[in-house]
């Protein structure tokens, strides 16, 4: 939530189809820097430009408790700004 900054926003969305129900999570911050996405969901990994006193476990956690429930999770840049997280949840 830190990362949305002092007045930003976070939008939570969810949809259903036929094959999974999906989640998505987009905030109005700066987003990710490109060499720190495909790390962001290793243990104790902390970006390049963290400036919070976290340790690097929340996104592991997330998603370790996400796979062992079926479903996969995944981070990128949204195009018109901030991070956006995908959870899907298989049918």
């Amino acid at each position: 939530m830190e990362s949305a900054g002092d007045h930003g926003s976070i939008e939570v969305t969810g949809r259903d189809n036929p094959l999974f129900t999906e989640i998505t999570i987009h905030d109005s911050g700066a987003g990710f820097d490109q060499a720190d996405i495909p790390r962001l969901f290793d243990r104790f990994y902390r970006g390049k430009n963290s400036n919070s006193a976290g340790y690097g476990i929340g996104l592991a956690l997330c998603k370790m408790i996400i796979t062992r429930q079926g479903g996969m999770v995944t981070a990128k840049n949204h195009p018109q700004g901030g991070a956006l997280f995908m959870i899907r949840f298989p049918k």
